[in-house]
């Protein structure tokens, strides 16, 4: 071989060498933009799929990318979305635990969340509440409950409790439960001050003894919604709980313009009986026996009362 054939063979070689990196760059460069190409266009075929409810389709859908791109987080979140909105709870359940669950301390038991994504807990908690509903093992059960309990408040964490339906839901799970003290604390981590949770603090907090509270909470549900006659009747017995028997009173009668209820005429007229104002009940007691004629506690009430004021 000659030494010019030589030299250009080596020119070549150098040329290529620094041709090679801009090369494979924008190969690279080429294939990131047919990838994210490829990517839109399965999460447009799926947004579509989803809208028009083809569930089955979706997900064979996103198993065939999640081949192409395992890691790719909003194929996974969409997946469990998926499961979920196809009614495949314990899979789905099972799909989001090995997402958030990022670290279980082996002493403690305490579980590290990601709490990234707060759509992931909204489907958990839509699996939990149809997994609680399906199960007939009273311990598998427990277990549920407890998580439903973990993830909703996560949920709610996660949107800085901005979703009031959902707080709303929770704390009358709570409720449900007898667990008034954490129904209350959840009904007034509401940001946006819906007027349900205002309510749901009124009642949890006479339930819990805090009648102040209660009474606060009460007039200002009523400010917002005036035409609820429940609250009238909490405010009631928030008042005459602390004491306050006129206003007991006069808010138990504001109640019974919107409806008769014998119990209501009874628990006013032992008011006033145990005030000394036997006048007062059987004026109560005189209208009730016209609505309710064939009531024995309102009549024996009223032969009471009658045999202390003479008639």
């Amino acid at each position: 071989m000659s030494k010019f054939l030589l030299i250009i063979l080596l020119s070549l070689s150098v040329l290529a060498n620094r041709l090679e990196p801009s090369l494979l760059s924008e190969d690279l460069a080429l294939n990131n933009v047919q990838n994210n190409s490829h990517l839109e266009t399965v999460l447009k075929n799926l947004d579509f799929s989803l809208e028009i409810g083809d569930f089955e389709y979706s997900e064979k859908l996103i198993q065939d990318a999640i081949k192409d791109y395992p890691d790719n987080e909003i194929l996974r979140n969409k997946l469990a979305m998926i499961y979920t909105k196809g009614a495949h709870y314990k899979k789905s359940y099972d799909f989001i635990k090995k997402l958030v669950i990022l670290e279980v301390d082996k002493e403690t038991e305490e579980i590290t969340y990601d709490k990234r994504y707060a759509d992931l807990y909204f489907y958990q908690v839509e699996n939990l509440k149809n997994l609680i509903e399906v199960e007939t093992l009273n311990w598998r059960k427990a277990i549920y409950e407890r998580e439903l309990f973990v993830y909703y408040e996560l949920y709610l964490e996660i949107n800085n409790y901005q979703d009031s339906e959902g707080i709303y839901d929770l704390g009358n799970i709570y409720m449900s439960s007898e667990m008034f003290q954490k129904a209350m604390e959840i009904f007034e981590k509401d940001r946006n001050k819906d007027y349900r949770n205002i309510f749901g603090v009124a009642v949890t907090s006479r339930y819990l003894g805090d009648y102040k509270k209660s009474i606060e909470n009460y007039e200002n549900f009523i400010r917002l919604e005036p035409s609820m006659n429940e609250a009238y009747l909490g405010l009631a017995q928030a008042y005459q709980m602390s004491g306050d028997f006129d206003k007991a009173l006069a808010y138990f009668d504001r109640y019974l313009r919107y409806e008769k209820v014998e119990r209501i005429y009874v628990v006013m007229a032992n008011i006033e009986i145990a005030r000394g104002r036997n006048a007062g009940a059987r004026i109560i007691l005189e209208e009730a026996q016209k609505i309710f004629p064939n009531s024995k506690d309102i009549g024996d009430l009223l032969i009471e009362v009658y045999s202390k004021i003479g008639r």
